[in-house]
């Protein structure tokens, strides 16, 4: 299903059609994971995204149709991300999980253990904008209008995520670069 097909579908659940909703819900649930995954760990996604899409149900009369609906969907997932984030008890059930990871590359059956290990090390801002820009395809646009900042600030948190990765992958500065600040 293309991007374009999805607005319709939702405009569609909006009206009340159960059939366009799960049609919806189908065609990005496994985005809505990957995002998921990337943002909380793979530990906790499928329960985060069952949270982000019961609250789409819930949200979805207020769909204006002004946004595309993936834009829209993935923005309602991002901040069920950012409240569970905020949770000063699941960040520390993260971190506690985050440290019994295996490091030695091993992969579940979605391959997002490594992943999700480096992901960890950005803070939340450089995070979610490199998962939606880099792993989930969103233009740069669209990505500043889900996380309702500015353009350039989205490309800034992009460039220096990757920054931010590379040096988490080969261990330089990896303290810094968990902390949110530069390494000396």
């Amino acid at each position: 299903m293309t991007v374009d097909e999805l607005t319709p579908l939702a405009l569609a659940a909006r009206g009340g059609d159960r059939n366009a909703l799960a049609a919806l819900f189908g065609a990005l649930q496994p985005e809505v994971w990957r995002y998921c995954a990337s943002m909380v760990g793979t530990a906790d996604a499928d329960d985060v995204a069952q949270d982000a899409m019961i609250r789409v149900v819930s949200a979805i009369a207020n769909y204006a149709g002004t946004a595309p609906a993936r834009v829209w969907v993935l923005g309602v997932v991002r901040h069920t991300c950012l409240d569970w984030l905020r949770s000063a008890y699941r960040r520390r059930a993260l971190m506690e999980r985050l440290q019994r990871q295996p490091r030695d590359g091993h992969r579940t059956e979605h391959g997002w253990i490594e992943t999700a290990d480096l992901l960890a090390h950005l803070d939340t801002d450089r995070r979610e904008a490199f998962v939606l820009t880099q792993l989930l395809g969103f233009s740069y646009e669209q990505a500043a209008e889900t996380c309702g900042c500015a353009i350039g600030t989205i490309r800034s948190r992009v460039a220096r995520a990757r920054l931010d990765l590379l040096r988490a992958a080969t261990g330089a500065g990896s303290s810094a670069v968990s902390e949110g600040r530069e390494p000396e």
